[in-house]
């Protein structure tokens, strides 16, 4: 874990040194980042996490926009047999970053078609942290209920078989009715 900021997989870009043209970053987790990751997660293991940005300024000069994807190699247990389930999973990410200001004045234009979850704030320093944006987009792409290969729910398969042992309070009210 980052011992300035506690993030588990943090890469800090200064984003206002950004002028005219982009800029790219390659990132890739070391093993005790993902080994953090996979406890934040609820995984069994993360074999890899890389991830690709391109930081450009926004067309309304009002702030950056992070482009970029997210790959990586998760092991979850299934939901049902706790089988080891492995999954790779290839992430789109597209954020806007600027000051905490003009997304509280809610006066740019280009701000309003955004969802709250695609804006990233710039710190006083006139930084982000990419590694952290790559990992919140990456965790909402984990299958919450993960299965193994070959294991399905029939449709019906929840429903008791015979009688049930309840009578249903709108059976009886359907009855009423007739």
């Amino acid at each position: 874990m980052d011992e300035i900021n506690g993030k588990e997989f943090s890469r800090i870009v200064a984003v206002e040194r950004i002028n005219n043209i982009s800029a790219e970053y390659n990132i890739e987790a070391n093993e005790k980042e993902r080994e953090e990751l996979s406890s934040r997660f609820g995984l069994v293991s993360m074999k890899r996490l890389k991830a690709h940005f391109t930081i450009s300024r926004a067309e309304e000069r009002s702030g950056y926009l992070i482009k970029g994807k997210v790959l990586s190699e998760i092991v979850q247990s299934c939901s049902v047999t706790l089988v080891d389930v492995p999954a790779t999973l290839e992430v789109t990410v597209e954020v806007i970053a600027c000051k905490q200001r003009a997304i509280e004045s809610g006066t740019d234009v280009h701000l309003l078609d955004l969802e709250e979850d695609d804006i990233e704030c710039i710190d006083e320093h006139g930084c982000v942290d990419i590694g952290e944006i790559a990992s919140q987009y990456l965790s909402l792409d984990i299958d919450p209920y993960p299965r193994a290969p070959g294991l399905a729910i029939l449709e019906g398969e929840d429903e008791p078989k015979g009688k049930p042992d309840v009578i249903n309070p709108f059976l009886v009210l359907e009855k009423l009715k007739k």
